[in-house]
């Protein structure tokens, strides 16, 4: 789509991100790597030097990159990670990605926290931006600080302001209600978690 002209970000958290790294490689594979002690830890971000030049981070305010690089406001909940050697080594994977954070796992693995397409609207984060602002399960530590909360609603500006790019829109206000998840239940479980169950015939289709 988008070299068809048309503008389609892409973001990927977590296991989204890990999916991302089988994009450039030609044959598909997995390249990740075991992480050690990376779940349920808070962490602050290594910028690489790609971090100023790019589109995620390049324009950072000077508080919210300050508060990135100095305090523990990235919520780490992943036990595999694509390690920075592994990226090193590949060329297709570095032709592809520019690496714009790092972080090290319990052991001093170095692993690539945050990477963007170098030709694509397309971001990849280790990290869980959105736990800051809407996680809340018993006996997990995440930082909710006035930081970390800041954190979360920056990038998820960031993301809506790319999705703005794109003109694509629908038909009508009953096509676009189908789709909004608003239309479908949340449902919470004993340890504070919010997930929706939805079934084939929930899926929207378009007018």
């Amino acid at each position: 789509m988008n070299d068809g002209g048309t503008y389609f970000p892409v973001w990927g958290t977590c296991l989204g991100m890990q999916e991302m790294t089988t994009w450039p490689l030609s044959p598909s594979r997995d390249v990740l790597t075991n992480c050690s002690n990376t779940e349920k830890v808070s962490l602050p971000l290594n910028f690489t030097s790609e971090a100023t030049k790019s589109k995620l981070f390049g324009k950072l305010p000077d508080y919210i990159s300050k508060i990135l690089q100095r305090e523990p406001v990235t919520a780490n909940y992943h036990s595999y990670c694509l390690a920075t050697k592994e990226y090193a080594k590949n060329s297709q994977m570095r032709s592809f990605y520019s690496v714009i954070s790092t972080n090290l796992d319990g052991v001093g693995l170095e692993f690539v926290s945050s990477f963007e397409a170098r030709q694509y609207p397309f971001y990849g984060v280790q990290w869980h931006p959105e736990k800051n602002n809407y996680l809340h399960p018993k006996g997990t530590k995440i930082n909710q600080s006035h930081d970390a909360v800041l954190i979360s609603q920056y990038f998820g500006n960031f993301l809506v302001e790319e999705a703005r790019i794109n003109n694509h829109s629908f038909t009508s206000t009953k096509e676009e209600g189908r789709f909004l998840i608003n239309s479908y239940r949340s449902t919470f479980d004993d340890t504070f978690y919010e997930y929706y169950c939805l079934n084939d015939s929930d899926i929207p289709k378009f007018e």
